[in-house]
Formats: structure tokens, sequence, C-alpha cells
């Protein structure tokens, strides 16, 4: 069994995440889609801290239309890439904090389960960079136990 060195290095976790690891829930797809003024087919959609893409592989399904997914780690990195060989995902290597892509080349940026691994004021100032005007950025995780979620 794998072992995680330091929080947030998922080197050597990648294969058992992606068999096992369960979707986001559908109906937070839907609503969350529901907030933007564009229509679903123009929307440049990018998920930082992609992990193997489950997220990205959801949103992509929905229909926009771009996805990028930004990974940076190895084992994750290639995983997403191996798990979404027949999609249109373009996937990139970089962080919350350097992206590394271009000024306003997004209408909406997300974090799955994978923000509280960011640098929240540098992450932000990264995806202001980022958005467009009117763009939105998510962070949203996927709760085992959502019966005690008191939320």
């Amino acid at each position: 069994m794998a072992k995680i060195e330091k929080a947030g290095n998922f080197t050597g976790l990648a294969i058992n995440y992606s068999k096992y690891r369960p979707n986001y829930n559908h109906s937070v797809l839907l609503a969350i889609s529901g907030l933007f003024e564009k229509t679903i087919s123009e929307i440049d959609f990018v998920d930082v801290g992609a992990g193997t893409g489950i997220w990205s592989r959801m949103v992509n399904d929905l229909g926009v239309k771009s996805v990028v997914a930004i990974e940076p780690n190895e084992d994750m990195y290639y995983q997403g890439i191996s798990d979404s060989s027949n999609t249109n995902i373009k996937w990139g290597k970089g962080t919350a904090e350097e992206t590394q892509l271009e000024d306003q080349s997004a209408d909406w940026i997300s974090m799955a389960s994978s923000f509280h691994w960011a640098d929240f004021e540098k992450a932000l100032e990264e995806f202001h960079r980022v958005l467009r005007p009117n763009g939105i950025f998510t962070a949203i995780w996927n709760p085992r136990l959502i019966e005690l979620n008191p939320l």
C-alpha cells in the first residue's frame, strides 16, 4: 500500500483513486451550471487540482465548450490523461497559485476536493486573473457521510 509522505502528496495512489473514488453529486453539478449567464455550450471550464479528472469528466459530459484539467501531481496527471482518453479534455501541469493559463481564458474555474491544499490568497489572485468578467469560481467537496453533515 502506498504511503503519503506529506499532506497533499498523492504519489502512488492514482490507480486506486481512479478505481474507487466516487463521482460528485450530479444535482450539485446542475445547480452550479445554472448560475451562468451563458449557455453551457459557451462555457470554457478549468478544473484545478483535477486529480484523475472525475469532476473534469462530469463537467465535460454536461456539454461545456472546453475543459482544461490542471494537476500538479505526476501520478494523478498521467492517470487523469489515461482516464480521459476518450474525451476532448486538455491536461496541463500547474497549481492553484500558478495555473499556466492565459489571462481571461475561462468562464468557470473549479477546485473539487482540492481547494484546502491551496494558498487561498494566491490561488484567488490567480483565478481572478484567469477568469473572464462574470466568471465563477467554485470549490466543492465530495463528503461521504452526508447524513451526519449539519449543512
